[in-house]
């Protein structure tokens, strides 16, 4: 009985064993197998089947937020990298703005400050933070406010017209480009000086186209007749003095 039992013993491990062949090594091993029965539980697979469900959406919702995070980090150092800019960007509506035409022919797109009887202070337009600057009126031909006002400044005629001509504003154009009148004080002062060799009266001429020039700005052309005038009117005269002194 007991060589039975030995015998049934023998048979279940002999039973229990494998014989494989090694792969690499010669010769033969033994591997044990073991079967354990684990009882099956259905709310424990559910849980461990939740968990690994949470873990897998852990992982997908983690992905994109780390790229967003590398994203914004991105434009942070582009942004960094990046030189501020301090242009100034013109107003270019110049419908808003004023305009000053100087005797010379220059306009100049600005917005009027302030105007007195002797100067015109005005900034540029679309520069309203920029410097203040200054002209004096006696180089001013006209000033053209946004507002439709106009005025003038003595060089300046109304004429007919010629939307042709480049200098042609609102029905008005330059003295540069009509003739003026010869002021005719100082033509007959250097004509006294010169011709008929009267320095007082070629003296007394030259001072009243100067009176008559500083009276209407702009109207008038020759006004060095009436300093050559004058000051051949004085030399004649102190010329005049000395020859006598010396008799």
């Amino acid at each position: 009985m007991k060589a039975f039992i030995t015998l049934l013993l023998l048979c279940l491990l002999a039973a229990s064993c494998s014989i494989e062949k090694r792969h690499y090594n010669k010769g033969f091993y033994v591997k044990r197998q073991t079967i354990v029965n684990v009882p099956s539980n259905d709310a424990q697979s559910k849980v461990v089947s939740s968990k690994t469900l949470s873990k897998h959406k852990l992982v997908k919702n983690e992905t994109p937020k780390a790229e967003e995070d590398a994203l914004v980090i991105s434009q942070k150092t582009e942004a960094t990298n990046e030189s501020p800019s301090t242009e100034i960007k013109p107003n270019l509506d110049t419908t808003a703005c004023d305009k000053v035409i100087f005797r010379d022919g220059h306009k100049e797109t600005c917005i009027v400050k302030e105007v007195t009887p002797t100067e015109i202070r005005y900034k540029k337009c679309g520069f309203e933070e920029g410097p203040l600057y200054t002209v004096k009126v006696p180089e001013v031909s006209a000033i053209l406010y946004r507002n439709g006002t106009k005025e003038f400044y003595g060089n300046y005629v109304e004429t007919t017209p010629y939307e042709g001509s480049e200098e042609y504003i609102n029905g008005y154009t330059t003295w540069a480009n009509d003739p003026r009148e010869i002021e005719i004080f100082s033509v007959l002062s250097v004509v006294f000086a010169t011709v008929f060799f009267i320095p007082g009266l070629s003296i007394v001429f030259g001072v009243i186209g100067l009176r008559m020039f500083n009276k209407e700005p702009g109207r008038y052309k020759g006004k060095g007749f009436a300093y050559v005038g004058i000051g051949l009117g004085a030399a004649w005269i102190l010329l005049v003095l000395v020859m006598l002194l010396l008799i």
